[in-house]
């Protein structure tokens, strides 16, 4: 299991029940979100620096700069192709990064949010916490939807093996966004 820890300024591994830390505070940042590809690599948002970090498996911390700078990094999540996608929350956009360069989208609600999954289907999705929405990016357009409860604050999010879009809110509720509520636009 792996963990950002923002107290230590570390990533930091959990296997048979040892931790090994990974520092990335010398790199002037925290992490934020983590997620692990097929490959065994650790991807990490570092925040305050603008970067993308990279554990590989020689355990070499690895800094790629955002090129959007003060972008406010939060989540990140990899799809089955090994793409990395990150949400720049005060940049207002979505980031990709593959084949060793990054492509933006930009979101047109303000405030984008704080995380970030990607469905099975191949659609990203991703929270909009002040506008009570939830944002999808599937064939390079965003589409947003609008939450049930007026006063909804989605802050996480997460996809199920058929498509369904489930999320919490600051609240304390969880929601779930049917997938064929998502299917018509």
């Amino acid at each position: 299991m792996w963990f950002a820890d923002v107290t230590t300024a570390s990533v930091t591994r959990l296997q048979d029940g040892k931790f090994t830390r990974y520092d990335v505070g010398s790199l002037g940042a925290t992490p934020y979100g983590i997620a692990v590809d097929a490959s065994g690599s650790v991807w990490t948002t570092l925040e305050g620096a603008d970067q993308l970090g990279l554990i590989a498996s020689g355990s070499q911390v690895t800094a790629l700069d955002v090129p959007t700078r003060n972008s406010g990094l939060s989540d990140l999540a990899v799809d089955r192709s090994g793409a990395v996608w990150l949400l720049e929350m005060r940049a207002n956009q979505l980031a990709r990064f593959a084949d060793g360069r990054f492509n933006e989208f930009a979101i047109p609600t303000p405030s984008a949010g704080t995380a970030v999954a990607v469905a099975p289907d191949g659609a990203v999705w991703f929270t909009e916490i002040t506008a009570g929405k939830l944002g999808r990016l599937r064939d390079g357009r965003i589409s947003e939807f609008r939450l049930p409860r007026a006063n909804a604050r989605p802050f996480a999010v997460t996809v199920d093996s058929a498509n369904n879009v489930w999320y919490t809110e600051l609240g304390g509720s969880l929601g779930m966004l049917p997938a064929i509520a998502a299917t018509d636009r």
